[in-house]
C-alpha cells in the first residue's frame, strides 16, 4: 500500500565543508577558485596584501612539497601593479620586448645584448637557450637600474611582501638579489619544469609578480612537488603573486599569443637571507649579466638591507646598501673607450666595472639615492676599514 507521507531516507550532500590549518585558520570550499578556473590547486579568491598561504593541491588538499613546503601565494598591494605598469610605460620596455619577438635578429643562446631605454637606464637581454620557447630574459645591466627597480617596489608597498616572507619562512634579513622581467609569446609544451638555486632552501626566494597578460587570454604557470614528474597549472593574476623557494619547481605554460602579436610579461624579485655559509651558493648564479657572477662584495654591501626581523632596517625606510670603493681589475681601464662598455660584455665590462658604472662609486651613489645615509662614503670606509665591503689588505672590491 503506497504511504505518501512515510519518511523516506535520503543521501546527504555536503553543503559547507571547513577545513582548519595547524594555525587554526578556518577555510570553506567557498573561499577558493572552483575547478573549472582552478582544477589542480586550491587557490583563495580573495588574498589581503600581505596575507600569504601555501598553494595546496586540490585532490588531496596537501600542500606542494608537504609540511615543509616553500611554495606559496600572496597578496600584492594594488599599487605595486600600478607601479609597474607606469614604469614600463615611461621608459619603452614594452617596445623593446616587441621587437625583440617579432622584429629583431632573435637573440642567440649565450648570446647578451644591451638596451638603453627611454629613462637612460641600461638593461641586458638574453634567452636560457635550452628550453623550447621563445622566452626573453631583461634583466637591470647596472646599479643604477637596480635602484631604480627597488623605487618601483618602494613605491609599490613591496615592504609588505618582504615582511610577510621574512617572518613566514624564519628568516633573519632580506636583500634584494635581483628584479627580472620575464617576457613570452608562445610556448607549446612545458619541458622546463626546474629549481632556481639547488642547495638554497630557506635562504632564497622568487616572487613572481604578473604585469602584463594579453587581452582575453590566461598565463599559465605550472608546480610539481619535488621529485614528481607530474605538474599543476596556476592560473596567474596580477594581484596576486607566486612565492618560490630556492628549490621549489616550477615551469612555463603552454600559451601562444603571436596571432596579435602580443606576449605576457612577469617581473620576478630574487630576495635573499644572506650569510657566510651561503653568500657564495646565492652569488653564484649566473641567470643575469648583473650582478656580475660571484660578486659577494655586492651580496654583503646589501645583507639584510630592506627587512630584518628586529625592524631597524626596511624598503620603506631604506638607508642604502654600504660601501663597497669598487674598483677596476686593470689599470688600462682609465684608457680604454668607453663605448666597449656597451659591446665587449665579457671582456672590459668585466675587468672595469667602475669605469663602466657596473658598479657606482660611493660618493656618487649616495649622492644620488641616499644624500642623508648614515653609510654615506668615502667617510664610512675611512672610519670603518674593517666592514666587510670596504677594501683591505686581502680582500678588494674588484669585479
Amino acid at each position: 500500500r503506497e504511504r505518501p507521507n512515510r519518511v523516506r531516507p535520503s543521501h546527504l550532500k555536503p553543503v559547507k565543508v571547513i577545513f582548519e590549518d595547524r594555525e587554526g585558520n578556518e577555510y570553506e570550499m567557498n573561499d577558493f577558485h572552483p575547478p573549472e578556473l582552478e582544477p589542480d590547486f586550491l587557490i583563495p579568491k580573495h588574498l589581503e596584501p600581505g596575507q600569504m598561504v601555501p598553494i595546496r593541491w586540490r585532490e588531496d588538499l596537501n600542500p606542494i612539497d608537504g609540511p615543509d613546503g616553500e611554495t606559496f601565494v600572496i597578496g600584492f598591494p594594488k599599487e605595486l601593479n600600478e607601479e609597474f605598469k607606469k614604469y614600463i610605460e615611461n621608459n619603452g620596455m614594452m617596445d623593446i620586448a616587441h621587437r625583440l619577438l617579432y622584429r629583431d635578429e632573435p637573440i642567440e643562446p649565450h648570446e647578451q645584448r644591451i638596451y638603453t631605454l627611454d629613462d637612460g637606464e641600461k638593461w641586458t637581454a638574453m634567452v636560457q637557450g635550452e628550453w623550447k620557447n621563445d622566452m626573453i630574459w631583461l634583466d637591470p645591466g647596472d646599479e643604477s637600474a637596480f635602484e631604480s627597480l627597488l623605487g618601483v617596489l618602494r613605491r609599490g608597498g613591496f615592504d609588505k611582501v618582504l615582511e610577510q616572507v621574512g617572518n613566514a619562512f624564519d628568516l633573519n634579513g632580506l636583500m634584494v638579489q635581483g628584479v627580472g622581467a620575464i617576457f613570452l609569446s608562445e610556448n607549446r609544451k612545458t619541458d622546463n619544469m626546474h629549481v632556481d638555486i639547488p642547495g638554497s632552501r630557506g635562504s632564497f626566494y622568487n616572487i613572481i609578480v604578473p604585469v602584463h597578460i594579453p587581452a582575453g587570454e590566461v598565463a599559465l604557470f605550472k608546480l610539481a612537488d619535488a621529485g614528481d614528474d607530474y605538474n599543476g597549472k596556476l592560473r596567474m593574476d596580477p594581484d596576486v603573486g607566486v612565492v618560490l623557494g630556492g628549490q621549489s619547481r616550477h615551469g612555463t605554460g603552454e600559451c601562444n599569443y603571436k596571432e596579435n602579436e602580443e606576449f605576457r610579461l612577469s617581473f620576478a624579485v630574487y630576495v635573499a637571507d644572506i650569510d657566510d655559509e651561503n653568500i657564495d651558493l646565492i652569488a653564484s648564479d649566473s641567470t643575469s649579466l648583473w650582478p656580475t657572477e660571484g660578486d659577494t662584495f655586492w651580496f654583503e654591501a646589501q645583507k639584510g638591507r630592506l627587512w630584518t626581523r628586529d625592524g631597524t632596517h626596511s624598503l620603506k625606510n631604506d638607508k642604502g646598501r654600504m660601501p663597497m670603493n669598487v674598483q677596476d681589475k686593470s689599470p688600462r681601464c682609465g684608457n680604454m673607450d668607453k663605448s666597449l662598455c656597451m659591446t665587449d660584455l665579457k671582456g672590459m665590462r668585466l675587468d672595469c666595472p667602475k669605469t663602466c658604472e657596473v658598479y657606482l662609486e660611493d660618493d656618487v651613489y649616495y649622492a644620488k639615492y641616499f644624500p642623508d645615509s648614515i653609510h654615506r662614503a668615502p667617510s664610512a670606509c675611512m672610519e670603518d676599514s674593517n666592514h666587510p665591503t670596504c677594501p683591505s689588505s686581502d680582500k678588494t672590491a674588484t669585479a
